[in-house]
């Protein structure tokens, strides 16, 4: 097996792992966008809530506006987990990339490294076929 054959496979194995890479990158960025998008929904919903207890025009009893303020404490804790898991998972993609963009260089040096092997083996090979032609010339001028 020449030097290039094994650098193929070589090749071909990180393929895989920077495949495997960027569907961790992609799952990740989804979990994160779905994260975003939950926390942006609830975000709104407290606005919503909030301006509904503060208009004055709107009626409310005491027991409805004290529920009121329970549900928006219950909203205002969702949102700081929410903001959390944001957080998290954000660092989760940020550390996805990280290791994509590694597995990324690995790629392009093997690739270079593929590239300089052919490159060489091709030149052997263009070498010992002069080599040849140049002895059978000898050969044919020493008859």
């Amino acid at each position: 097996m020449t030097r290039s054959q094994r650098m193929k496979r070589i090749v071909s194995l990180n393929e895989v792992q920077k495949s495997i890479a960027s569907q961790r990158l992609a799952d990740s960025r989804g979990r994160h966008d779905a994260n975003q998008k939950k926390l942006n929904d609830f975000r709104r919903y407290r606005l919503e809530y909030g301006r509904a207890l503060q208009q004055p025009g709107n009626a409310m009893t005491v027991a409805t506006a004290r529920d009121t303020r329970v549900f928006l404490d219950q909203l205002d804790k969702t949102i700081a987990a929410l903001e959390a898991m944001v957080t998290r998972s954000e660092r989760d993609c940020e550390r996805e990339l990280g290791a994509w963009k590694k597995e990324a260089q690995r790629a392009n040096v093997l690739g270079d490294i593929l590239t300089r092997c052919t490159q060489n083996e091709e030149a052997d090979y263009e070498g010992r076929l002069q080599r040849e032609i140049d002895d059978r010339r000898v050969e044919k001028a020493e008859l």
